[in-house]
């Protein structure tokens, strides 16, 4: 009770330096880089996956795609300060490719809108597309590349610094309840009749 949540959509350098500075209490974040003064309370793998038509000429090949079919066709994306924009980043210099986007934005939501509208592609989270693929119109391609394959979603808090009651119970909600992050139930082991 009297617990009031503010929610900021932010660039994940952004949101770092938020918690950073004691302006935010808990952030969370895609792929955040490491910094001195951010601790995660709960990472969850949520590897970086190509979001396309279901007739996009990659979904219809099957099997993952590769970094040189990132650059064969319309490619729009968030800009480099969010996670995925340093993903792409770090792959460029890794493996000495150039990706030039079509079109970036930092709105996810203009992101699927292209997608579904032309023959473009974008890479999302999986879990940031779970509605469009329940659509049957989309769908998504891996990406072959350790870097797409190990990104991680992340609960992050200013390192060394004791939450007051509301923002606890709100972390806890999050670390509990939140798909992405809660641990997984198994269901209780059934003792045999003898």
């Amino acid at each position: 009770p009297g617990l009031e949540v503010s929610m900021t959509m932010l660039a994940v350098d952004a949101l770092l330096d938020e918690v950073a500075e004691n302006r935010a209490h808990i952030g969370l974040a895609y792929n955040p880089p490491p910094h001195a003064r951010i601790a995660y309370r709960a990472s969850s793998a949520q590897p970086v996956v190509l979001l396309l038509r279901k007739d996009h000429p990659l979904a219809k090949r099957g099997g993952p795609a590769s970094l040189n079919d990132l650059q064969a066709y319309p490619l729009a994306l968030m800009p480099s300060t969010f996670g995925i924009g340093h993903v792409v980043s770090m792959a460029q210099v890794a493996a000495n490719v150039s990706i030039r986007p079509t079109l970036v934005t930092n709105s996810l939501s203009a992101l699927k809108r292209f997608v579904t509208a032309e023959n473009f592609m974008t890479l999302v989270g999986e879990f940031a597309a779970y509605r469009e693929l329940g659509s049957e119109e989309l769908t998504t391609v891996a990406v072959a590349h350790p870097l797409f394959e190990s990104a991680q979603a992340r609960v992050l808090v200013k390192a060394d610094r004791p939450l007051a009651a509301g923002p606890l119970e709100l972390l806890k909600w999050i670390e509990e309840r939140m798909p992405m992050f809660a641990p997984v139930k198994r269901p209780a082991r059934r003792k045999p009749i003898r």
